[in-house]
């Protein structure tokens, strides 16, 4: 691929319309604000509807796990606003718990939301972006998909999930569309620990040496990691 082509395909000039997925809360109802402030359209989704009121904004309930409710976001979108330009993926779920004491279960539900949903998203939107022939596919992945930590048989799994799903999209799309990961570490401000899935663990042999998985970050005491500033350089 030629200088030519690689500029058309980014098309930065050409950025109208985002479709945000998990727009409700933490880093996806920050940037969907942000981008309005911007002049920007924003299809807002999420599996609740998201309380952004705006001109430019089409809230949406979207769960990212049936292949359909994404489908029928982006026809809602494109009917609305034309097409979209960007994709953003911040629909997630955290979980902590050891391996051993891992409920097999929500494991799985995890995997349903992080991994799953970042593919039905990105089945639906690459076709898009391709008719398009330009377009951009961001998701929001973590530190925790490129190291590991404990009490990370879920969410790490699913992470590191994505970001292959990620790596196989930037070669596929490479004629068409941008890839982004987005590998933020612990933010203060957003509500992941409240929302995540965790058991504490019964078993002394884990809980010594075990902190915080907030400690546990590898930027923790580093930096402030608030969540603002952070949108503010998007």
């Amino acid at each position: 691929m030629n200088e030519l082509d690689i500029n058309r395909k980014i098309a930065r000039d050409r950025i109208r319309t985002w479709f945000i997925a998990g727009a409700s809360s933490g880093f996806g109802k920050r940037i969907a604000e942000a981008l309005l402030e911007r002049g920007y359209n924003v299809a807002a989704s999420s599996i609740a509807a998201p309380g952004i009121r705006h001109p430019n904004v089409l809230p949406l309930v979207v769960d990212v796990t049936r292949q359909e409710d994404v489908e029928q976001g982006l026809a809602a979108a494109v009917a609305r606003f034309g097409k979209v330009d960007v994709l953003l993926n911040s629909a997630g779920i955290t979980a902590n718990f050891s391996i051993e004491e891992s409920p097999e279960e929500q494991v799985r539900q995890v995997f349903e939301i992080n991994y799953w949903g970042t593919y039905h998203l990105a089945k639906t939107f690459i076709r898009h972006f391709r008719g398009n022939r330009n377009g951009t596919f961001a998701a929001i992945t973590s530190q925790s998909g490129i190291a590991p930590r404990k009490w990370g048989v879920a969410y790490c799994g699913s992470k590191y999930a994505m970001e292959a799903l990620l790596g196989v999209m930037t070669i596929e799309c490479r004629e068409f569309a941008r890839v982004l990961a987005i590998e933020p570490g612990f933010f203060a401000g957003t509500d992941i620990i409240k929302n995540g899935l965790s058991l504490a663990t019964s078993l002394e042999e884990y809980k010594r040496g075990i902190g915080t998985i907030e400690r546990d970050a590898p930027d923790y005491g580093r930096f402030r990691n608030l969540i603002a500033p952070a949108v503010q350089r998007i």
